[in-house]
C-alpha cells in the first residue's frame, strides 16, 4: 500500500501528542500513598501485637490449659495457611519462659499440625493430581517418593519454606504415613531449636518495639521481631 503524505501545511498539522505532566506523578504518587499505608498500617500492627502478647500473657498465668489449647490452635491454622511458625515459637518460649517446656510444646503442636494436614489434605491433592497427572516434575516426585519415601521425605524437609508447604507436598507425592510424621518430628525438632532460643532472650514486650536504641545495641530477638512484626 502506498502511503499518500499529509498535504496540510506545517502550521495546521496538529502538534504530537505529550503525556500530561499529571500522568508524568501519579506513578510516584501512588508509590509514596503506598509506602506512607504501610508505615501507617506496621506502626498500629506493632500495637495491635504488643496488646495481643499481653493480654496472652495475662491469661497464660490464670488459664494456661486454655492458653495452651488456643496456641494449638494456631499452629494447625499458621501450618494449614503455609505460613512461617517461627513467630510463634517464639512467642510460646516468651509465654514459658523455659526452653524444655516450650521447645517439647513447639515440636508436638507443629508434628500434629502436620499429621492433621496428612489426613485432610489428601481431599484437596486428590483433586489436584488430576489436573497435575501430565506434570513431569509431579510425576517424578510420586515415583522417587515410592522408590524413597523416607530419603525424598527428610530432603523436602530440610527446604527453607514454611512447614504448611513441605506437608502439602509430600502429601501431593504420595508419601506413607510413617515416613511423612518422622520427618515432620525430625523437621520440627531441628527448625523450633532457633526459634525457641530466640525467644527466651525477649525479656520483656516492649524491649521489641523501643526504637531509641541503635540497631547493633538491640539483642538477636529483638531484631528477628522486629524484622517478623
Amino acid at each position: 500500500m502506498v502511503e499518500i503524505p499529509e498535504l496540510r501545511p506545517p502550521e495546521l498539522r496538529s502538534p504530537p501528542a505529550h503525556p500530561s505532566p499529571t500522568r508524568k506523578f501519579l506513578p510516584v504518587a501512588g508509590i509514596l500513598c503506598g509506602v506512607l499505608t504501610l508505615l501507617f498500617f506496621k506502626a498500629q500492627i506493632k500495637n495491635v501485637l504488643l496488646g495481643f502478647f499481653r493480654m496472652l500473657e495475662g491469661e497464660f498465668e490464670q488459664h494456661p490449659f486454655g492458653v495452651l489449647l488456643f496456641l494449638g490452635f494456631l499452629f494447625l491454622l499458621v501450618q494449614s495457611l503455609m505460613l512461617p511458625l517461627s513467630l510463634l515459637c517464639v512467642t510460646v518460649s516468651f509465654l514459658f519462659k523455659a526452653f524444655w517446656p516450650a521447645y517439647v510444646f513447639c515440636v508436638f503442636s507443629g508434628s500434629l499440625a502436620s499429621a492433621a494436614i496428612f489426613f485432610f489434605g489428601h481431599k484437596l491433592t486428590d483433586s489436584l493430581l488430576l489436573h497435575l497427572q501430565d506434570s513431569a516434575i509431579v510425576s517424578m516426585l510420586v515415583e522417587e517418593t515410592t522408590r524413597s519415601p523416607l530419603k525424598i521425605s527428610m530432603i523436602i524437609r530440610l527446604l527453607g519454606v514454611p512447614a504448611g508447604l513441605k506437608d502439602y507436598l509430600l502429601v501431593l507425592g504420595n508419601s506413607p504415613f510413617h515416613a511423612y510424621i518422622c520427618s515432620a518430628f525430625l523437621a520440627h525438632g531441628v527448625f523450633s531449636f532457633g526459634s525457641v532460643l530466640l525467644g527466651l532472650g525477649i525479656e520483656e514486650l516492649e524491649t521489641i518495639f523501643v526504637e531509641g536504641r541503635s540497631w547493633s545495641q538491640k539483642s538477636s530477638a529483638e531484631k528477628f521481631t522486629m524484622i517478623m512484626f
